[in-house]
């Protein structure tokens, strides 16, 4: 089957697609085609996938999972209406500098970070991106986490230490998923353990516990000036402490984000 489906992990190597699911127990309902539409269901989605994990577990000969080696997978979302980049210096607008990055530059877990020799050099930058559940306009941090459906890793190729704002959102540059893991799923996102890895090598570790700004104080600063809507991306924070710098440019193997809770997102490299 090609076609975009959702899915729903089935323990550390399956994965289950919804639609068959609910078909296959004959359940008196039918899933969204996109996690757009998923994410405004809201609570009632949630409930409802809860339901159907227990029901693929308990009947699993009904549900048909599929290895995780056998799908091609894509941003958990394709089409956000705004992914919003955070830099982790003290310049602008209340403390906070920010860029946005275009949808098109998204690619899914597995899929090729492509680097044109004319680019110079490639930093990334692997961060705790924030999905927004519901529109945000002027929120009080204390409030800011009844905004969040849910968690995901973005890995923010020639993030802040590159000058040129072009080149932060190039094509291929802002690999993002495998999985997006529900709010409730993550009890304690500021946090978070975070590895960048290149060639199964570790070239940084990091936290998000020493950002300058926790995932609420994000999410009432920007709130101030851009109201967010359903489904937009906030990648938190980036790299603080001085790490081992890694030019993809001259890589040839794959980079690996991995964040505690959350899971590993991978990405081959193509340089030329």
């Amino acid at each position: 089957m090609d076609e975009d489906r959702i899915g729903v992990a089935l323990g550390d190597a399956l994965i289950v697609d919804l639609h068959e699911a609910a078909t296959g127990l004959k359940l008196p309902f039918s899933f969204p085609f996109t996690m757009r539409e998923l994410i405004d269901f809201e609570s009632v989605a949630q409930e409802t996938v809860r339901f159907l994990v227990y029901q693929c577990q308990r009947y699993p000969h009904k549900v048909k999972p599929i290895p995780l080696s056998e799908i091609d997978w894509l941003p958990p979302l394709r089409r956000p209406g705004k992914i919003i980049c955070l830099g982790t210096n003290d310049e602008g607008a209340n403390g906070v500098s920010f860029w946005l990055k275009p949808s098109s530059s998204l690619i899914g877990h597995q899929e090729t970070i492509q680097i044109d020799p004319a680019y110079g050099p490639i930093v990334p930058e692997p961060r705790l991106a924030i999905v927004i559940g519901k529109e945000a306009r002027n929120v009080a941090a204390e409030n800011a986490l009844d905004f969040v459906y849910g968690y995901t890793i973005f890995n923010d190729v020639a993030g802040q230490l590159n000058p040129n704002p072009l080149l932060r959102g190039a094509d291929t540059f802002g690999p993002m998923g495998p999985w997006l893991v529900t709010k409730n799923e993550i009890p304690e996102p500021n946090s978070l353990d975070i590895t960048f890895k290149v060639d199964e090598k570790t070239a940084l570790t990091n936290t998000t516990r020493p950002l300058n700004h926790t995932i609420e104080k994000a999410i009432e600063t920007i709130s101030r000036f851009q109201t967010l809507e359903p489904g937009d991306i906030i990648a938190l924070g980036g790299i603080q402490k001085k790490p081992r710098l890694v030019d993809l440019q001259h890589c040839d193997q794959p980079c690996e984000v991995f964040i505690s809770g959350i899971g590993r997102l991978m990405n081959p490299i193509v340089n030329g």
